[in-house]
């Protein structure tokens, strides 16, 4: 459901407001978002060289 839309209905400002107070951030979000974008094929030899930006975890 769209916020803005939830905004409304509650009588809210701000879609900050419903936000902040109907939303909550899972503990292990950086996990999840950092999984979903990591190729599960790829070990982390490979993440540790970069080559790109020179990165050497």
């Amino acid at each position: 459901m769209p916020v803005n839309v939830v905004q409304v209905a509650l009588g809210h400002t701000h879609a900050r407001t419903t936000l902040d107070r109907y939303t909550l951030r899972p503990a292990d979000c950086e996990e999840r978002l950092r999984s979903a974008f990591t190729d599960p094929e790829e070990d982390s030899e490979t993440l540790a060289d970069d080559p790109l930006t020179g990165d050497d975890q």
